[in-house]
């Protein structure tokens, strides 16, 4: 919703395939059926490649040509992908706590700086990031401006597909399940449900479980703070 056709990027994704488990594996779940979303179709394996043509489309929108942000791995990785995919000069820093180093061993384009934060954690990363964006880039957009709000959008794209591959298949669907999430994840795949809900391609809302991380886990932390209503 936040482009015209013509400013979107197109760097190459593809639709990803649907696949229907084996009947051994339904039995050992329980169900009936149960099908698989393969994003690890996507050139680095994840869903953070559609996240990634979605930011360089803002990216190239707003004139943006320096960006901080901190990563667990698979970001700093389609991030790394996308600078090859973009065609005009583009500047990275990525904040890594120690921690998560060993995920970073991809090959870093040559405008793409690691900067190691010793003993932080991902949530200082960020917090490091927030701090060189406004004091050293000097860049008056909030950080992850381009980052979170399209990691819900991405996220949407992806189970948007899935529904509408479903569609020829099933009219009802019980349970969503979606593994480490952050959260804008989830809303996304809400999103995509009420769509699809609204077009008619299945007619009741499901169930969504969500696996979580301990470094990664908003919603958990809001409902154990009190903030029940997020």
């Amino acid at each position: 919703p936040e482009f015209q056709e013509r400013e979107l990027l197109d760097f190459g994704i593809e639709e990803t395939s649907l696949v229907e488990t084996s009947k051994s594996f339904n039995d050992y779940l329980g169900v009936k059926k149960c099908f698989l979303k393969l994003e690890t179709e996507l050139p680095t394996g994840t869903m953070k490649d559609r996240i990634t043509e979605l930011m360089f489309s803002r990216f190239q929108k707003e004139k943006v040509f320096l960006y901080a942000q901190a990563s667990t791995g698979n970001t700093a990785a389609s991030l790394a992908w996308g600078m090859t995919k973009y065609e005009k000069e583009f500047k990275a820093h990525l904040f890594v706590g120690d921690g998560e180093l060993p995920y970073h061993n991809f090959e870093k384009p040559e405008n793409m700086k690691l900067h190691l934060l010793s003993g932080a954690t991902y949530d200082e990363a960020v917090e490091f990031a927030k701090w060189f964006t406004f004091n050293v880039l000097k860049d008056e957009r909030e950080l992850g401006g381009a980052s979170s709000s399209f990691r819900q959008n991405a996220s949407k794209l992806s189970y948007l597909e899935a529904l509408n591959q479903l569609k020829v298949r099933l009219e009802k669907i019980d349970l969503v399940c979606q593994s480490i999430s952050a959260g804008v994840g989830i809303i996304g795949a809400d999103k995509a449900i009420e769509n699809a809900i609204h077009e008619k391609w299945i007619h009741s809302q499901p169930r969504i479980i969500v696996g979580q991380p301990k470094y990664a886990n908003p919603i958990a932390a809001c409902f154990n703070s009190g903030k029940t209503d997020y």
